[in-house]
């Protein structure tokens, strides 16, 4: 009963009870002190109600996960590599001295087994290089574009059915320089491509059919190294970004057909004051008028390019995935010449995901590849 009655004595005192209260004080000072921390307290309430309901209705507090399947969608792009950077018969016309037989092949493979097959030991006619991707002669990366692989040489056809319309591909394609798995240059061609552009994607119904006619060669009259595959390397991406299919894409054999089915995946984060710390790459990406990166992975991939060319002016062909056209080093890049990037770059606010099953069908008795 004590407590209660002390209670009820320290709210009749105190200002929270409200106006009568104040009203009811006897003493100036004390009426306008409590007038005044009133005023205040209700001030504070309102200030701070008020910052809470603007957040609140700025920022959803529920995370919305949809799966949908749409009637059309934006045609992506398909980039197409051959895993046989440059033509071992041009190269070895030009240095003869760099290539077997003028130089020994055993010995190569002896001292550099990454670029030979074990099974191959006996060359007979054919020439090959002995000298590794940081070895090569230092030409101009446009000399070494001229060796690779042509589009002529890869495709034959790219067609898009939909009904009732058939769309010719074939020759809309953009050329894309990348380093392949054994560090060389390499060709790759990226079909439906809006590099540089901020608009123009080709919406194409969901069932509509593509049919992409490939070529690889399977005699080792232009292969670079013993250890080259045969394989073909695809990617599917947006068609506003340049991707190196080499590592983020599939490998192709020769002489098989393909069904490919893309589907795309939409990762909104939400932006700071949340944890999520993303980066609007789409509002950098449109000030340089559709050339850059678009998420984390190509922000990171660029960076390590800059940097590389800014301390070494050169860049390393086993470490730098990003397209480019830069001198090639001739020996390692040390890690200290990345450190800045490693933290630089944040989640994409808005990423944009496209993946492919991708089913083997039946073999098929022309030297083709076909994906849908």
């Amino acid at each position: 009963m004590k407590f209660w009655t002390r209670f009820k004595k320290i709210l009749k005192n105190s200002v929270i009870t409200g106006v009568p209260q104040i009203i009811a004080t006897r003493s100036n000072f004390r009426k306008k002190l409590k007038l005044l921390v009133f005023i205040g307290c209700v001030i504070g309430f309102f200030w701070q109600t008020f910052g809470f309901l603007k957040v609140y209705w700025t920022y959803p507090t529920v995370v919305d996960v949809q799966y949908y399947f749409p009637d059309d969608f934006d045609l992506p792009a398909l980039s197409v590599c051959s895993s046989n950077g440059i033509k071992s018969k041009l190269f070895c016309q030009r240095f003869s001295e760099l290539c077997y037989p003028n130089s020994s092949l055993v010995e190569f493979c002896r001292l550099n087994p990454f670029y030979c097959d074990p099974n191959n030991n006996n060359p007979g006619n054919v020439s090959y290089p002995t000298v590794g991707s940081r070895q090569l002669p230092p030409l101009a990366r446009t000399e070494y574009q001229e060796m690779g692989v042509q589009r002529e040489d890869l495709v034959t056809n790219c067609f898009i059915y939909e009904s009732p319309r058939v769309i010719d591909c074939t020759h809309d394609y953009e050329i894309v320089n990348v380093f392949d798995t054994k560090g060389l240059p390499n060709n790759c061609y990226a079909y439906n491509s809006l590099w540089g552009q901020i608009r123009g994607a080709k919406p194409i119904k969901t069932k509509t059919l593509i049919v992409f006619e490939l070529k690889s060669e399977r005699t080792q009259t232009n292969q670079f190294y013993t250890g080259t595959p045969f394989a073909l390397q695809i990617a599917i991406h947006s068609p506003y970004s340049l991707v190196n299919p080499f590592m983020n894409g599939f490998s192709l054999k020769p002489c098989s057909n393909y069904h490919v089915f893309p589907s795309k995946q939409i990762n909104n984060l939400l932006p700071p004051p949340y944890t999520s710390q993303c980066y609007n790459y789409t509002a950098s990406w449109l000030r340089r008028s559709g050339r850059g990166p678009r998420d984390k992975r190509l922000c990171s991939e660029e960076c390590y390019l800059n940097k590389s060319m800014e301390i070494k002016g050169c860049v390393d062909p086993f470490f730098i995935a990003y397209p480019n056209m830069e001198k090639i080093c001739t020996d390692d890049v040390q890690p200290y010449v990345y450190e800045k990037c490693r933290d630089y770059c944040r989640p994409a606010c808005l990423r944009e995901d496209i993946t492919a099953d991708v089913q083997e069908q039946s073999p098929l008795t022309m030297n083709t590849v076909k994906t849908f």
